[in-house]
């Protein structure tokens, strides 16, 4: 068997209904792979060691969509939260090295986008990205997901402030890392899309050491679709038929006609349901009163989050995009459903009742 096959059948032995969205977006496999160092084995500190044991991103087309286990997640949180009750400067000091790590990686970015750098300045900014700033997003995301409710009126809004401030954050690595790219197509006579589908030791392999890159037909097939499975020590790659059967493993869910999540901002209403995992695809179908439904949003989302009467996501806490946004527009949302994007279809008509957290499917799709 191989040691691809192994790791499929660990991931046969997890609890299907423990699998939950981390994130989802726009971002190539190049990007999210230098995050596997953080999620999986970068230590936080002598009280909380890795974030995650194992990671599970599918990728297609220039687009990604992680999975983790929500048991895990859990008590990494739990540890978290400790830490607020027993140190009064944390949060204080948590929101401050967010920001200044936002601030250290974006100038880096607007100074150097486009630029033909040497590799130990391309690693000085990918060590400064998982050193300097992610740690302190994904921090600041959870621990306002486990503070009593006095914490969390004192709290709120420092954390939100430094979350707002760290946001465009994401969406310039990956334009850094796309006119990176276009350079080092430009050297190898690979498109910007088949650079970008590499993973972190291959890159930096190539750029470092001047090692060969893999050949095109396994970076096209990468493209095309791939699955990443991340764990402590290794990276498992899948390709073509087998992504189905991890796609049937992570995202598995039983059909149901009432789902559920954590409440946003409250408000009840009715809708169509509108399945967004492109923005760029359903821009010219979106329309106004449409149920935004959605892995986790971000910036680009805005333009159909205005139009849309609520918003359900899979993953995300109360500092998430969606919740934030959901607050300014004060339109309902329901997060951290887990399985919206399993259960809910284009067209099927809903109740969303975020006072509560529910979502009823009042009548399926034809």
């Amino acid at each position: 068997m191989s040691r691809v096959l192994a790791n499929f059948m660990n991931l046969k032995t997890i609890d299907y209904r423990d699998w939950t969205s981390q994130w989802a977006g726009k971002w190539s496999i190049l990007t999210f792979s230098y995050w596997e160092n953080f999620y999986c084995r970068k230590p936080f500190s002598k009280d909380i060691n890795r974030y995650v044991d194992q990671t599970v991103i599918f990728s297609k087309e220039g687009k990604g969509w992680a999975y983790q286990r929500a048991s895990i997640k859990k008590k990494f949180a739990t540890k978290l939260g400790n830490k607020t009750i027993k140190d009064s400067d944390f949060v204080e000091k948590l929101c401050a090295n967010l920001k200044n790590g936002a601030d250290k990686v974006s100038n880096y970015m607007k100074n150097n986008i486009g630029k033909d750098v040497d590799f130990l300045e391309y690693k000085n900014f990918q060590d400064s990205l998982v050193n300097d700033y992610y740690p302190y997003h994904i921090e600041n995301k959870l621990v306002a997901d486990v503070m009593s409710p006095e914490l969390l009126k004192k709290y709120l809004p420092l954390l939100e402030e430094a979350r707002v401030h760290a946001e465009p954050v994401f969406n310039m690595v990956e334009e850094y890392m796309q006119a990176l790219a276009k350079i080092h197509a430009n050297k190898t006579n690979y498109s910007p899309n088949l650079i970008l589908s590499t993973v972190k030791n291959e890159f930096d392999l190539y750029f470092s050491e001047g090692q060969s890159l893999p050949e095109k037909f396994i970076l096209e097939k990468r493209y095309k679709e791939s699955v990443y499975i991340f764990d402590e020590k290794n990276v498992e790659i899948v390709v073509e038929k087998r992504v189905k059967c991890i796609e049937n493993i992570i995202r598995r869910s039983k059909l149901s006609n009432e789902l559920s999540g954590a409440t946003a901002f409250p408000g009840k209403v009715t809708g169509k349901v509108k399945l967004v995992l492109d923005v760029e695809k359903v821009k010219e179908t979106f329309v106004e009163g449409d149920i935004l439904v959605t892995g986790m949003t971000r910036p680009e989302y805005l333009p159909l989050m205005k139009k849309a009467a609520a918003f359900v996501t899979d993953s995300g806490g109360i500092l998430s995009h969606a919740a934030i946004t959901a607050r300014e527009l004060r339109k309902p949302c329901i997060i951290g459903t887990e399985i919206a994007t399993k259960v809910l279809k284009d067209g099927d008509y809903v109740e969303i009742n975020a006072t509560n957290g529910i979502i009823k499917i009042i009548k399926r799709a034809d």
